[in-house]
């Protein structure tokens, strides 16, 4: 089983050494309405929002209202710094709660176990980006990429309500781990291979990066066109 924590930790640790060495002005073609410093902000804002939640266990966010966020640090550099602060806060978070506390979620899951579980591929996905902004950006880890596609096809994906009913049925095949899902008309999802009228064939971090928009489906064996992740 994956080591979420270390998964977390790691990712986060590659972006900000990234984010050490980049122009803070230059564009992210991944995210191309943000610069550097917007996606090293968004970074930060997202590991203090859920640090957040899983300390004071919230399940609805009114519970927040009147709570003083901290103020995005002006200068570059103290930014980077702020959202390694932030990466530690959720990290210790994390370690100290129960996977089963209920915490508010946009995804049908809602508790710690999916904050744990979904902030790995929010760290891997953004440090992704950065590197591609600034260098050659090195591919997910196999484990990671897979862990991430299922958590994303399981729980993200439905929860977004951007699986559309009635579309003919795709295979995903990863083919450094051997993974398997079958994504139904219906949206039900089978960790298995079987009939379908489609194949996505590559490997796990290009299938991921392709569910999230990050690279076109070109180059992916039987290509879809997008249809099922629009």
């Amino acid at each position: 089983m994956l080591d979420y924590l270390t998964a977390i930790r790691d990712e986060s640790a590659a972006f900000y050494a990234a984010a050490d060495s980049a122009d803070p002005d230059a564009r992210v073609p991944s995210c191309p309405e943000w610069s550097v410093r917007d996606l090293v902000q968004h970074l930060a804002e997202v590991h203090y929002f859920w640090a957040l939640l899983v300390e004071k266990s919230v399940t609805d966010l009114s519970a927040l209202d009147g709570v003083e966020h901290p103020t995005p640090a002006a200068g570059y550099r103290d930014l980077v710094a702020q959202g390694r602060e932030m990466t530690d806060r959720l990290i210790a978070a994390l370690t100290d709660a129960d996977p089963s506390t209920k915490v508010w979620s946009w995804a049908k899951q809602d508790d710690v176990a999916f904050i744990l579980r979904h902030q790995v591929q929010e760290a891997a996905i953004h440090r992704w980006d950065i590197e591609h902004a600034t260098r050659v950006a090195s591919p997910i880890a196999p484990e990671i990429a897979d862990d991430s596609i299922d958590e994303f096809l399981r729980i993200s994906l439905p929860s977004r309500n951007e699986w559309k009913p009635g579309i003919d049925v795709v295979h995903i095949h990863a083919t450094d781990t051997g993974s398997d899902w079958l994504l139904e008309p219906s949206g039900n999802v089978e960790a298995r291979g079987g009939s379908a009228d489609v194949t996505l064939s590559a490997p796990a971090s290009d299938l991921l990066l392709a569910l999230y928009r990050r690279v076109p489906l070109e180059g992916i064996d039987s290509v879809l066109g997008g249809v099922a992740f629009t």
